[in-house]
């Protein structure tokens, strides 16, 4: 292997937690080079290429920054903000604002728990919890973590449900809210510019839309539009 990249791969499994490069790294290897490290379960070369690096223990995250092919694109989103595309592509970005969809039913919100994977798994009294939704929730459809599908009798999970349209009409119960590793936000923030060594999620209030809220997220406001 060449020096650069055993002296890169040595940086980033042996240095800081947070580590960020220069772009375009240019590192090449070999494919037998690169079978030599099959006990690493990753793309070894998009690892050496990757602009952001996060470790801890045994376990690297990394995001590598690719170039989008072409000069002009549509991007229909219905939460990120203008902002975060701005700095994620740096490029110029035009808002086009669709008119807001008319609510057919009623939202109801229960902010008792954080209803967190934890939560309602191993924490002390996740049984009891369960009970609790089961009561409230009755013989409405259930999307939840797929942990605990069969603890509801549904088949519909987070991550699982993109694009069907089978439960239109249908009152729905969604118990839990699908958030990543806080690790996977502070690479994105990273990528931003942001200096997130001192930044972990904690529970606070926040102005989101109108409403005010407790959310387990950032105090850096560009952290949590993430």
């Amino acid at each position: 292997m060449p020096e650069k990249s055993k002296k890169r791969l040595y940086d980033i499994l042996y240095g800081d937690q947070l580590q960020k490069y220069h772009l375009s790294a240019g590192i090449s290897i070999s494919k037998k080079v690169a079978d030599e490290f099959s006990d690493i379960n990753s793309n070894i070369l998009d690892l050496l290429n990757a602009s952001e690096v996060i470790k801890e223990n045994e376990t690297v995250l990394f995001l590598r920054y690719d170039t989008l092919p072409f000069t002009s694109a549509v991007i229909m989103s219905a939460t990120a903000s203008p902002e975060i595309y701005r700095n994620m592509l740096n490029r110029d970005i035009y808002v086009y604002s669709c008119k807001q969809a008319a609510y057919m039913g009623n939202i109801v919100q229960y902010t008792n728990s954080t209803y967190s994977r934890n939560k309602l798994t191993v924490d002390e009294g996740s049984e009891e919890l369960i009970k609790r939704v089961h009561e409230f929730v009755g013989d409405y459809e259930v999307i939840t973590f797929a942990c605990i599908e069969e603890e509801f009798n549904t088949k519909y999970h987070f991550g699982g449900i993109e694009g069907l349209d089978c439960l239109s009409g249908k009152n729905i119960a969604v118990i839990g809210l699908p958030n990543v590793d806080e690790k996977v936000y502070k690479l994105f923030g990273m990528f931003m510019g942001i200096d997130t060594e001192k930044e972990n999620m904690k529970f606070t209030e926040v102005t989101y839309n109108g409403y005010q809220f407790y959310l387990n997220t950032f105090d850096d406001p560009r952290l949590r539009e993430v």
